[in-house]
C-alpha cells in the first residue's frame, strides 16, 4: 500500500471519529433512584414529614462532549416529586409513619440536592463518563437538628458516547448511593426515632 493511499485511509478515519464526536445530541434523564434501606431496628410509628429541595440553578449537568457544548445533559423536570416518593417508602418499611404534607409530625426531615455533576472525556477511542451527587440530609426533632451532607461520585468507561439508558443508570446509581448512605447513617435515624 503506497504513503498516499494510507495517509487518504488515515484522513478519512479521522473525520469519522470527529464527526461522530461533534454529531452528539443532547439528552434528557428522568431521575428514578432506588434505595436500599439496609437492616435497621423499627421506628415504631414516629410521624415523619419529608421535603425535598431541588437548589441546583439550572436542571443541565453537563455536557455529553464533542467539540461544542451543545450536547448538554439535563434531568427531565422536576426532580423532587420522584425523589420524595421514594424516600418516603423507604422511611414507610422501616417504620416510620409518613406525614401528609402541612400535617402534625414528630420529626422532620428535609433534604436537599445540592449539586449533580457529568463529566464526559475522550481519550484515544474509549470514553470515561464521571458523575457526582451533593445532597444535603436534615433530620429536625423538636429542638435539635442532625446535619449530614454526603458526596458520592463514580466513574466509568464506555466504548463509545453513553446512551440515553446507560446514563439514566449511571446519574440514578449515583444519586441512590448518596440517599442510602443518608437512610442508612445512625445518628440520622436515631434523631428522627421520637418514641
Amino acid at each position: 500500500m503506497d504513503n498516499n493511499r494510507l495517509m487518504r485511509i488515515m484522513f478519512y478515519c479521522g473525520l469519522m471519529l470527529t464527526s461522530t464526536s461533534c454529531a452528539l445530541s443532547p439528552q434528557t434523564i428522568q431521575i428514578s433512584p432506588l434505595i436500599g434501606a439496609g437492616h435497621t431496628a423499627p421506628a415504631n410509628n414516629t410521624r415523619l414529614a419529608i421535603e425535598v429541595r431541588d437548589s441546583r440553578q439550572s436542571e443541565v449537568i453537563g455536557y455529553r462532549g464533542g467539540i461544542y457544548d451543545t450536547a448538554s445533559i439535563s434531568t427531565a423536570g422536576d426532580i423532587t416529586a420522584s425523589l420524595q416518593s421514594e424516600i418516603a417508602r423507604v422511611y414507610r418499611d422501616l417504620g416510620f409513619q409518613i406525614a401528609e404534607p402541612g400535617a402534625a409530625s414528630d420529626a422532620r426531615l428535609a433534604i436537599t440536592v445540592e449539586q449533580l455533576n457529568y463529566t464526559a472525556r475522550q481519550n484515544n477511542l474509549l470514553w470515561t463518563i464521571e458523575v457526582s451527587a451533593i445532597i444535603n440530609a436534615e433530620a429536625i426533632s423538636g429542638s435539635r437538628t442532625t446535619s449530614n451532607k454526603i458526596e458520592d461520585r463514580l466513574s466509568k468507561e464506555f466504548p463509545k458516547s453513553p446512551s440515553v439508558a446507560q446514563n439514566a443508570y449511571l446519574i440514578n446509581d449515583v444519586i441512590s448511593r448518596v440517599l442510602e448512605r443518608i437512610v442508612q447513617d445512625p445518628a440520622m435515624l436515631n434523631a428522627l426515632r421520637t418514641r
